[in-house]
């Protein structure tokens, strides 16, 4: 799976996302920029290639992430891709609430998989997290 994020958002994603969804079962196998890309291509050509090759692409959102050029630009091309190949393989996740007015408008698209598409919100209450990684793993369908 791609894992698009802010890296302000990084501590959570490697502390609680990454760790929860790589078990010793090895069913699910996590693309981060700083295990798999290849320094010899561009950045947006690394993004292209993992996208395309991933099984699914889990967008951690938060404030952050709508501020971030290259969220918006994995994002956009997961979007894209979503179409071209018909299949659904985006999986949102509400790190933070955002409210939509703080959305840019260049992420119009983002707003509205937003009001159209079911997504996956971080628990506040720690109690709560065994049902969220259990939805997370059924949305990856592993």
């Amino acid at each position: 799976a791609f894992i698009s994020y802010s890296e302000h958002d990084s501590l959570w994603v490697k502390n609680e996302l990454i760790p929860n969804l790589e078990k010793e079962d090895g069913s699910i196998l996590i693309c981060l920029y700083e295990r798999y890309f290849d320094p010899g291509k561009s950045i947006s050509e690394n993004i292209v290639s993992f996208i395309e090759k991933s099984y699914k692409s889990i967008f951690v959102l938060s404030p952050n992430f709508v501020q971030n050029e290259w969220c918006h630009y994995e994002f956009y091309f997961a979007y894209h891709n979503l179409f071209h190949e018909n299949s659904d393989h985006i999986i949102l996740i509400l790190l933070e609430p955002i409210p939509f007015y703080c959305i840019p408008t260049r992420c119009h698209k983002l707003k509205t998989l937003l009001e159209k598409k079911a997504y996956l919100e971080w628990p506040k209450d720690r109690r709560k997290c065994g049902l969220f990684w259990a939805n997370l793993r059924v949305a990856i369908n592993v």
